[in-house]
């Protein structure tokens, strides 16, 4: 998604911007990123699974929101072939209802949504346009912050860091 790359390039503006050495500023953005799209985006790590305390931590990043979106996109009409066999190494397997063996985890693709996210009572996590609409407001704020930034006059203080 084009929001995810456009959050990121305003990350590394800022970080450019704020951090002296451009080495420490990749090694942060590299490591910030990687452990958002890991506990955020539910691909990786089911929400549902997650710790009450961590899972209200995702609410501030976009990899929360654009994880939502895509897997409902490419889950949400897939209804799956359970008549299809699976071959395991050894013999076929059958993916009916009655027989859900070894390659068969999920009946449908809204099996494996609702297995990683909440669709109950106040935790709706795919509500298809709000996620949407939520990823394209992260590189925004971003950006109005990297603006201000930009246009603000430094400090003596961040002046004399910088100052070679």
């Amino acid at each position: 998604m084009l929001t995810l790359y456009l959050l990121a390039q305003q990350h590394t503006l800022g970080a450019l911007l704020t951090i002296k050495n451009r080495i420490f500023a990749a090694a942060a953005l590299v490591a910030f990123h990687s452990l958002t799209i890991a506990l955020s985006s539910g691909t990786v790590r089911s929400l549902r699974a997650l710790p009450d305390w961590l899972y209200y931590i995702t609410y501030v990043t976009q990899t929360r929101y654009a994880g939502a979106f895509l897997n409902q996109v490419n889950f949400q009409q897939f209804s799956g072939n359970r008549s299809a066999p699976i071959w395991n190494g050894e013999r076929e397997l059958s993916c009916s209802n009655s027989d859900f063996g070894r390659g068969c985890r999920y009946m449908s693709g809204k099996h494996y949504l609702h297995e990683r996210y909440y669709q109950e009572g106040d935790r709706d996590d795919l509500n298809y346009w709000l996620n949407y609409g939520i990823c394209f407001g992260f590189p925004v704020v971003a950006f109005l912050i990297n603006l201000m930034v930009y246009t603000m006059p430094l400090p003596l203080l961040v002046k004399n860091k910088f100052r070679e």
